[in-house]
């Protein structure tokens, strides 16, 4: 993450002067959201779109901001629609949109562009994490765990498989009843860093549920 302290000013004062060149305000977007200001990175991309409403180096990663706030999610949405068409055969924007499709509300389109991505691009284990996670929002748990399985299976210094592997041993222990007070502690610490993390929350609710303390 690129601190915003060390973000060139001489650059940022260039690329605000270009507010009518696209590429530029893509840049000082893609600037201000590396240094952690996604108010600032919304309008840059904002403005680049109202140039060129087709330039995909914008719409997606104005999507991503979007997705990351609750408040934004159909706003996200709008955008993976506009950006959809444009991707063509490029796996990483299938990915990128697909990712933000399942996060923002709608899992049944992120799985469609998630499997085109890892049709494209089958070893990409990144791809293939975000589709599992994306079929395990959409209740196919069968197919969740069959690919967080080969994920698992792949080189050990590879982040994907060591979150794949977590993945399987919570999910296994969220189906023991008895398992549920032995996690509970893990489901705080993941949720602390990770707050939208599906199988925590199921998790969470499970124990809640054990206990009565549903209100």
């Amino acid at each position: 993450t690129l601190d915003a302290s060390k973000v060139d000013p001489a650059t940022i004062a260039a690329l605000e002067k270009a507010q009518n060149d696209p590429i530029a305000l893509v840049r000082l977007g893609a600037l201000y959201d590396k240094a952690q200001n996604p108010a600032k990175a919304k309008a840059a991309y904002e403005k680049a779109l109202a140039i060129n409403p087709n330039l995909l180096p914008a719409l997606i990663p104005l999507a991503e901001i979007c997705s990351r706030a609750p408040s934004d999610h159909s706003h996200a949405l709008e955008l993976v629609k506009q950006a959809r068409p444009l991707i063509t055969s490029d796996p990483a924007s299938s990915h990128r949109l697909g990712r933000v499709a399942y996060r923002a509300g709608d899992p049944e389109s992120g799985l469609i562009l998630l499997r085109t991505a890892t049709t494209s691009d089958p070893n990409n284990s990144a791809y293939q994490y975000d589709l599992a996670m994306c079929s395990y929002h959409l209740g196919r748990l069968v197919d969740a765990n069959q690919t967080m399985q080969r994920i698992a299976a792949g080189p050990a210094s590879n982040p994907e498989a060591t979150a794949a592997k977590e993945f399987l041993q919570l999910t296994a222990a969220l189906a023991k009843p008895d398992q549920l007070k032995v996690v509970e502690p893990r489901l705080g610490e993941i949720l602390r860093s990770q707050p939208d993390y599906l199988p925590a929350l199921y998790g969470q609710a499970l124990i809640q549920e054990q206990r009565g303390d549903f209100k």
